[in-house]
């Protein structure tokens, strides 16, 4: 699986393609979307991760829930949207199999970080995909 194909198609959705149509950016590749998307809201990374408060980590959550919950909507009542190997598609797989509690994923979240101090900078939909996610596809 391609996590920045994932990780792109989450960022894109996350901010409903905010650089091109509220400032009129344009864009031209998938790159350039993500440096548009990197100067509008930054991408979460665990530098910071692990200096919020669980309050915020749980909103963090919850805000990309939303985001999927939306295109869970969408997919279901334009079944031309849905595609089976995009980001969402495998978030909901993974939750219908295994569900989890927001505090669950922030604790995983969490305990990366603290087990691999060195790799801060990895972006946390990147850890939430490979400690909580891809973890639970396939199981029911």
């Amino acid at each position: 699986m391609n996590l920045v194909k994932y990780s792109k198609h989450f960022l894109i959705v996350a901010v409903l393609i905010l650089p091109t149509f509220f400032i009129g950016v344009s864009l031209t590749t998938a790159d350039d979307t993500m440096q548009q998307v990197e100067r509008v809201m930054p991408v979460l990374r665990g530098d910071l991760w692990i200096k919020m408060s669980e309050d915020e980590k749980i909103s963090f959550i919850w805000g990309a829930g939303h985001v999927i919950t939306i295109e869970e909507v969408l997919m279901r009542d334009n079944p031309e949207l849905k595609r089976e190997n995009s980001f969402i598609f495998k978030v909901i797989e993974a939750s219908t199999n295994s569900p989890m509690k927001m505090h669950e994923v922030s604790e995983k979240v969490d305990a990366y970080y603290e087990k691999n101090p060195d790799k801060l900078s990895t972006p946390v939909v990147e850890v939430m995909w490979y400690e909580t996610i891809e973890p639970r596809l396939g199981k029911k």
